[in-house]
């Protein structure tokens, strides 16, 4: 029987992951033909949408379909009863979605069916459009043309319109692969004007096309500044330490042509103005293809953060090919901000997000770790705790007053050791702080006096209380803040740990990839007689989740499970 293959063909269980098009800031078209009331990403989700089944699947919104043979489907394609019909590739890609046409008619004739796309504006620069296909029969195989109008297009079941006197052949085969194939041309010819794409199936008596991912991309160069590395890992530094800035950028290829000798340079920018010249990348990146990002690399150095104020480094990146200046901005990005002040090193920026402690109810220390580049003298400890409540639960249903008001806080000055790469010997610890309710900052001194650190490692970390009546009331609420937090500065050990030694804080889980609130200062000055009385600070309006007690409490959480009372 001379449609014998055809015959064969039927569903599978067979299931793969769709091929789509990249979605590129150039991006101006793009159509996957899933259905629109079907959630989910290609390959996950099925196709089907209702009991309907095959033939009666949504099409995409604005695309036109006009049946000019109306031919009359052979019983094993029937599920194509319209021009063109979205239905799951079930011979290859169960899950995914894709256009089907037929030239299997009965009687036999030529097809002669269209879809069109919805009216897309090809930007100025030029554009190139793309698309998937292929034949599902190797012995019959389908040929499709694809047709540009600047018209609406006409015609319908039956009537051929205006669409082939009022549209341009842009691409024409008379037999697809049978392999997924992507095609695509250029659309340079239509810059600047609106569009219809149509692909019409005209075929003579063989079996099934389909089409997917179709998309129209802008050929115009478009180069993105991106990922700029922080300044520093600090928000705060000494300006007597001398910290050098790092700079690091990448460049993005977000336009629709390849992109070559890609440079940078990098300004400093302290309070807002430039300071001093700007600073060339070492080298440049040969090319950069459609979609890609590369790492665009410096060489030396530039000079240390010389003056108290607000830096940032603020890149630009430039490519051999020229832009249209209406998408200049994206070449344009600016790194984090750090703090040079006459006092502080710090890590944490930003409102704090939670509270941390350990809450094994005997003792351990929370911190985080310092890079000094120099020789500095440190005069003692700054930390901020959240608020804890005035009453706890007892336990039996009832409350009691918590104990935790004039609890002692003490901060320790650590070694980094090199060779386990975790803190290591004690320095010196500071003087007892007393703790309150209220959400503060506790300014602690060293026991020994302003300490002189080599350049190098430390770690400052804060004793949790062992408090013996009530152990759960000693958990710190030391606060944590997500922004700027860098893996592997964060440490915790206690008695009990299940570790048995110091770990970063975020080895527990997610949710402790946050960094604390705790400071090197260099200045006596703000610690008095040792521990300055506490300053009350301002906490973020948490109010929709306040205790009975404490409307401005974040939410806490604990390495450790307290023990029972």
């Amino acid at each position: 029987m001379r449609h014998q293959s055809r015959l064969l063909i039927v569903p599978t269980l067979l299931s793969g992951l769709a091929c789509s098009t990249p979605l590129l800031a150039q991006v101006v078209y793009s159509e996957n033909f899933r259905s629109p009331t079907m959630p989910g990403t290609d390959g996950i989700t099925p196709c089907n949408t209702g009991a309907g089944g095959a033939g009666t699947y949504e099409f995409p919104v604005g695309w036109l379909l006009r049946n000019v043979d109306n031919g009359t489907p052979a019983g094993n394609v029937a599920y194509i009863n319209d021009a063109w019909e979205v239905r799951e590739d079930f011979q290859l890609e169960v899950n995914n979605c894709v256009a089907f046409s037929t030239s299997w008619y009965t009687p036999q004739g030529t097809a002669n069916d269209f879809m069109w796309s919805p009216p897309i504006t090809v930007p100025g620069g030029g554009a190139s459009l793309s698309w998937r296909a292929r034949a599902y029969d190797p012995l019959y195989l389908d040929g499709y043309e694809v047709r540009v109008m600047t018209v609406v297009p006409t015609g319908g079941t039956g009537t051929i319109g205006n669409q082939i006197t009022n549209s341009t052949m842009v691409f024409s085969i008379g037999a697809e692969q049978t392999t997924w194939t992507t095609r695509s041309v250029d659309l340079t010819a239509f810059a600047g004007q609106s569009v219809y794409v149509g692909f019409r199936n005209n075929t003579f008596d063989k079996f099934v096309l389909v089409i997917d991912d179709v998309s129209v991309i802008g050929t115009a160069p478009n180069l993105a500044a991106q990922s700029p590395i922080p300044i520093l890992p600090y928000t705060y530094v000494p300006v007597a330490l001398g910290y050098t800035p790092a700079l690091g950028v990448s460049g993005s290829n977000v336009g629709g042509a390849t992109l070559t000798d890609v440079v940078a340079s990098a300004q400093l920018v302290r309070d807002g103005l430039d300071e001093g010249a700007a600073f060339a990348s070492s080298s440049a990146v040969a090319s950069l293809a459609i979609g890609a990002t590369a790492p665009v690399p410096f060489g030396t150095a530039p000079a240390t953060l010389s003056g108290t104020g607000t830096w940032l480094v603020r890149y630009s990146v430039a490519a051999t090919q020229s832009e249209n200046p209406g998408v200049l901005g994206d070449n344009i990005v600016e790194s984090t901000t750090v703090v040079v002040n006459e006092t502080e090193l710090a890590r944490h920026e930003g409102m704090p997000v939670s509270t941390l402690g350990i809450g094994a109810g005997n003792g351990g220390e929370l911190g985080v770790q310092f890079t000094l580049p120099n020789d500095a003298v440190f005069a003692g400890v700054r930390i901020n705790l959240g608020a804890k409540d005035t009453e706890v639960d007892d336990g039996a249903g009832g409350m009691r007053p918590s104990t935790w008001g004039g609890a002692p806080l003490v901060a320790n000055l650590r070694a980094y050791d090199t060779v386990n790469n975790r803190p290591g010997e004690l320095i010196d610890t500071t003087v007892t702080g007393s703790a309150v309710f209220e959400a503060a900052t506790y300014n602690l001194a060293f026991i020994g006096g302003p300490q002189l650190l080599a350049a190098g490692t430390y770690v400052v970390t804060v004793n949790e209380p062992i408090l013996a009546t009530f152990a759960a009331d000693g958990t710190l609420p030391l606060t944590m803040h997500t922004d700027r937090f860098e893996a592997g500065t964060v440490w915790v050990n206690w008695p009990t740990s299940p570790t048995g030694n110091w770990a970063n804080a975020e080895s527990f889980g997610a949710a402790f990839a946050r960094t604390p609130s705790i400071s090197l200062t260099t200045s006596l000055a703000l610690l008095k007689d040792g521990f300055e009385e506490i300053v009350p600070i301002r906490m973020p309006d948490r109010a929709a989740n306040a205790t009975r007690r404490n409307a401005e409490a974040l939410p806490h959480l604990m390495l450790a499970a307290p023990k029972p009372r």
